[in-house]
């Protein structure tokens, strides 16, 4: 699938969010004003004993969804014979199963509108059914997720604070977004809302079959890449939420030219999703004809287990703003990561950075503006992005050195 394809998919729905989402969100809010004038927020959800169901809502971004397994994890740990049920976007089942911390995943298939409209009242059906006592709901300017959160019937709906009109009837149980603080800090406090202690902490590494390892080990020996080899992951991409975040591929083709120029055991791996192969092969107009047979292109050629295993044989891990960058956090890669539209407070390290991780960000006066959701990212610039722009590949080379140094020095903290 083309990066068009990826844009208009993207963009119809945050069009159909906000412009038939507020609507339905409007109506929603004045039937309950009505039928419930006397309604109260409260701080905490004054649960009694165990729920019995708890449904968790997170739609975009897969960093996010993995970085909310500990508050999951605390959930279970706190009510252990409460079922679990996330709802999410179909793609995101893959990394939930992975994860296994869910009773069950619930899906919303965006593929056309017919399967879009049919999950929507499949999963409002279910919900009539079963009655969930808590609705968690993780994405904060989401007006479906709202819908979602407040269809369902849940007594308690637990939701960021935002003094909308359309929002703020159909939450009960607010939660500060405080975007000084890291996401794992304010998914905490989503956990004291329900009567839990959760201490913010990045999530272990996760655990791997023998099997996908040595699937994994296979395919490096198909690929001709040995233990001697000095391995260098490059991933050149960022998701259709905001394209903007990739940092310009003569900068990357830049830094891969030097860097293989001046170490001949070096190999540079180029990872991507198999909607992503067409973007990441761009780049090798840009490199130097006698190095390229040590540029080699994995994109679309490993599973999400088998990428995640991959990330602990690399010496270095170079990534935009994106998905991978956080598989790499948790996995504890040594890793140099760009930031531009987005910010590395809130979605970076957690933590100051340690000496094999790395953080280029300029702090220009207009970044970041990928959480503003009325506009596009990138719109206060034109999508020029001057913020990545002005990001050279001499100081990225250097950072790449120093993880490096790091990895052999071991002094990678699992």
């Amino acid at each position: 699938m083309s990066s068009n394809k990826h844009d208009t998919k993207i963009d119809l729905l945050k069009f159909v969010d906000h412009w038939i989402g507020i609507q339905i969100c409007g109506l929603l809010s004045i039937l309950e004003r009505i039928s419930n004038p006397g309604r109260t927020m409260r701080l905490q959800a004054p649960l009694k004993g165990q729920p019995r169901l708890i449904v968790i809502n997170k739609f975009f971004g897969l960093g996010s969804i993995l970085l909310s397994s500990n508050l999951v994890r605390s959930i279970k740990s706190k009510y252990p014979n409460t079922k679990i049920v996330f709802l999410t976007f179909k793609e995101n089942a893959k990394l939930l199963n992975l994860l296994g911390t869910v009773d069950e995943i619930r899906v919303i298939d965006t593929s056309n509108p017919i399967k879009l409209i049919g999950s929507v009242f499949s999963n409002l059906f279910y919900f009539s059914f079963h009655k969930p006592d808590v609705t968690l709901d993780l994405e904060f300017l989401s007006k479906f997720s709202t819908m979602m959160a407040y269809l369902s019937g849940a007594k308690w709906r637990v939701g960021f604070y935002l003094n909308e009109f359309w929002r703020h009837p159909l939450i009960n149980v607010p939660v500060y977004f405080n975007y000084t603080k890291h996401i794992l800090d304010i998914y905490s406090l989503c956990a004291a809302a329900i009567g839990i202690d959760l201490k913010a902490a990045l999530p272990h590494p996760l655990v791997l079959s023998p099997s996908v390892r040595q699937s994994v080990e296979d395919f490096w020996k198909g690929q001709k890449i040995s233990k001697e080899d000095v391995l260098l992951s490059v991933n050149l991409n960022a998701s259709d939420l905001a394209y903007c975040r990739r940092w310009p591929l003569e900068k990357f083709a830049a830094v891969i030219n030097t860097m293989l120029a001046n170490r001949k055991d070096f190999k540079v791996v180029l990872t991507g999703a198999p909607n992503e192969k067409e973007y990441v092969a761009q780049i090798f107009p840009f490199l130097n004809e006698g190095i390229r047979n040590r540029v080699i292109d994995i994109s679309g050629q490993l599973t999400l287990e088998q990428f995640i295993a991959a990330l602990e044989r690399f010496d270095a891990f170079l990534t935009n703003d994106s998905g991978p960058f956080h598989f790499a956090q948790v996995q504890r890669t040594p890793m140099v990561s760009i930031w531009g539209a987005g910010l590395p407070e809130l979605y970076g390290h957690y933590g100051k950075p340690k000496a094999w991780q790395r953080v280029i960000y300029k702090r220009w006066p207009c970044s970041p503006c990928l959480y503003i959701y009325r506009t596009t990212a990138g719109y206060f610039c034109g999508q020029k992005a001057p913020c990545l722009d002005g990001i050279n590949s001499v100081e990225v080379i250097a950072a790449i050195e120093e993880v490096i140094k790091c990895r052999k020095a071991g002094q990678i903290e699992r």
